[in-house]
């Protein structure tokens, strides 16, 4: 649903800079210039612009071809309590959120070497709290720093 409606706004407002471009190319060089480059000009910014409002839907088509790791399904099934619970089309839209977390979210161990257990309750984490929130995203959070202790109360985890 949220692809087709980025698409939608995205093909809306590239035909709104097609117009608005190709009449200002028009004016400013209407008279010095034959129309075909005016034109390509004005279709070469429409393009742009929709290839920049697509980005984020392009990249998570490519993160969802891949197939899901057969490593985070056992870690999924071992260790996540609320991933068991889920009926299994709930399921499935986690492992896509899952998928979407790991490959654009930053995952860094600090004084930790980062294994894959580590990595899928990292995503698992950070999914669970909006799961209920289908059109919520964390995209505000970049990277994600996974400490290998609790801090005390000096902020310290040594």
């Amino acid at each position: 649903m949220w692809e087709r409606s980025i698409t939608r706004t995205a093909m809306v407002v590239a035909g709104g800079a097609l117009i608005v471009s190709g009449g200002f190319m028009a004016a400013l060089i209407g008279g010095d210039a034959p129309a075909w480059v005016w034109i390509a000009v004005a279709f070469l910014i429409a393009s742009l612009t929709y290839a920049g409002m697509t980005r984020k839907l392009r990249r998570r088509r490519r993160i969802l071809a891949q197939p899901f790791p057969t490593e985070w399904e056992a870690i999924l099934q071992r260790e996540v309590l609320f991933f068991r619970t889920l009926d299994p089309d709930e399921q499935m839209r986690f492992r896509r959120e899952l998928q979407v977390f790991i490959g654009e979210k930053l995952i860094t161990g600090i004084k930790l070497e980062m294994d894959a257990t580590t990595l899928v309750l990292t995503a698992a984490s950070a999914i669970i709290p909006i799961f209920g929130f289908p059109e919520w995203e964390w995209d505000q959070i970049s990277e994600v720093l996974v400490y290998p202790d609790r801090f005390d109360h000096e902020y310290s985890f040594d």
